[in-house]
């Protein structure tokens, strides 16, 4: 992630296998998993700040449609995670 930004935007995954969001902006950013809606419920990634060159690692226990947003940047930043078996 940057500043403002996920890339890539949709990526895929495997069951279990560990996915690791880097912070390489200037500022704060956050990670949390979204109802189809948009709204923020962190089930699968729990949202923490991260600061600069900061990471989380997560991994995901079945398949289907990851979303996730930047809690502090929710309109500005978003992406997709197509988990697989």
């Amino acid at each position: 992630m940057g500043d403002f930004f996920y890339a890539p935007r949709a990526a895929t995954a495997r069951v279990g296998q560990p996915v690791r969001f880097v912070n390489r902006g200037a500022i704060e950013h956050t990670v949390a998993d979204t109802t189809a809606q948009g709204r923020v419920r962190s089930r699968l990634v729990k949202p923490r700040p991260l600061g600069p060159g900061a990471s989380q690692t997560v991994r995901f226990g079945r398949p289907g449609l990851v979303r996730y947003v930047c809690t502090f940047h929710p309109t500005l930043m978003a992406g997709t995670i197509r988990v697989v078996a």
